[in-house]
């Protein structure tokens, strides 16, 4: 698994808050192969997603966070 931060919730990108109806989120992360700064629009942030990322043909694998339970 990747680790990844929230950039912008929801999404800047105006196509994807339109296709996802308010869903998208955009997220950063490091490429697993040479730590550089990279960052992506994760359309279903509620499931899990895997691609190959173009800095280094690398598989980058996204899983939601768990949700914290309040006491």
């Amino acid at each position: 698994m990747t680790e990844w931060k929230v950039l912008h919730k929801p999404s800047k990108n105006m196509e994807a808050i339109i296709l996802t109806k308010w869903q998208a989120i955009d997220i950063t992360y490091q490429c697993p192969n040479c730590g550089a700064d990279r960052a992506t629009t994760w359309l279903f942030p509620d499931e899990g997603v895997e691609y190959v990322d173009e800095c280094c043909n690398r598989l980058v694998m996204f899983e939601p966070e768990e949700g914290v339970e309040e006491e």
